[in-house]
């Protein structure tokens, strides 16, 4: 029996209502806030919400050092808050 080495087909979410295409199965809060293109600085914090992902974790939030598994047509929605 072969075996072949495949290279992860890249999958198309979307976070904020911007398309982005990515190869890895699961990614992590802080790699969404990145995708995000959103204002940083010391006093600002993320929200993370997503839908329409895998049918074990459907819908949901993730915090700082969480993971999710992502799926072709996820949404993210990352919001970001400025706490002085």
């Amino acid at each position: 029996m072969e075996s072949f080495l495949t290279k992860p087909l890249p999958v198309t979410i979307y976070v904020n209502g911007t398309p982005q295409q990515v190869t890895q199965q699961e990614l992590s809060f802080e790699e969404l806030v990145a995708l995000a293109h959103l204002i940083s600085g010391p006093n600002v914090s993320y929200t993370l919400t997503y839908r329409k992902g895998p049918a074990s974790n459907p819908q949901g939030s993730l915090v700082a050092g969480q993971r999710v598994h992502v799926q072709e047509g996820m949404i993210f929605n990352v919001g970001a808050t400025d706490r002085s």
